[in-house]
């Protein structure tokens, strides 16, 4: 049995500066890993992989090189 854990679903990211595109999709598919973890409805944990494993392709097709956010 799976016991309930509370998350909170406006959870900001740290205080880093996020660089590349890539970077901020990687921590995107992370944080829907993290709640996919919490969760306990097979449904909702499948769609957050899912969306986790979309992050991960985005983060895979952008160039590793710098991007100017300002």
């Amino acid at each position: 049995m799976q016991t309930k854990r509370s998350i909170d679903m406006d959870e900001t990211l740290p205080n880093t500066t996020i660089t590349t595109d890539a970077t901020l999709f990687r921590e995107e598919a992370e944080r829907a890993r993290r709640y996919a973890a919490a969760m306990t409805d097979k449904k909702i944990i499948d769609r957050l992989n899912e969306i986790a494993a979309l992050y991960d392709e985005l983060a895979a097709g952008q160039d590793p090189g710098p991007t100017d956010r300002e």
